[in-house]
């Protein structure tokens, strides 16, 4: 197991370190967000399908997952 540590952008928790399992990550995508235009990153995956809002985005996740 590989845990990440990714900066969690949902409103509720803004800011707070969230560590999800690597083995566990389905997708990684941009979404429009609701401010002004700009772009939030959602991982996707985990036993549930959970969905998390973070700050990294797509490419430096990956790059974290792919690194040994």
């Amino acid at each position: 197991m590989k845990l990440i540590k990714l900066t969690n952008t949902a409103d509720e928790y803004q800011g707070n370190p969230i560590y999800i399992n690597s083995r566990w990550i389905v997708s990684i995508f941009p979404v429009e967000s609701d401010h002004k235009g700009s772009l939030k990153n959602i991982v996707y995956g985990g036993p549930q399908g959970n969905a998390w809002e973070v700050e990294e985005s797509p490419e430096k996740i990956k790059k974290m997952v792919l690194k040994k």
